[in-house]
């Protein structure tokens, strides 16, 4: 069987599993809250490589949006673009991720 890169983080893969049932504000609203903590955690190799293009042409290429949107987050280009730039962050971001989801979902 195939695993995602973030079945390894089981905390991620719940809080990920969560957003699939929250409201659209509820969703904007942690989608730009994980963008912020990128930015804070100097993820600029993460997303700011975006500009270089062969970066970008090998990312698409690697991680092309599935015509038939089999993936739930597949239909949301913000929310597929955090789920598959996070596999290239650190252990220690995805989990301060998963964390922040947890904690906006619960208030």
């Amino acid at each position: 069987m195939n695993k995602r890169w973030y079945d390894n983080f089981r905390s991620f893969a719940k809080q990920l599993e969560r957003l699939k049932n929250v409201s659209s504000a509820q969703l904007d609203a942690v989608t730009k809250g994980i963008f912020a903590i990128l930015e804070e955690n100097d993820a600029t190799h993460i997303l700011g490589d975006f500009l270089d293009a062969s970066f970008t042409s090998d990312f698409i290429k690697a991680y092309a949006i599935d015509l038939y949107h089999k993936r739930w987050y597949d239909k949301d280009p913000y929310l597929w673009l955090i789920v598959n730039s996070l596999k290239y962050a650190s252990p220690s971001v995805v989990e301060k991720i998963s964390l922040y989801i947890e904690h906006t979902l619960s208030e």
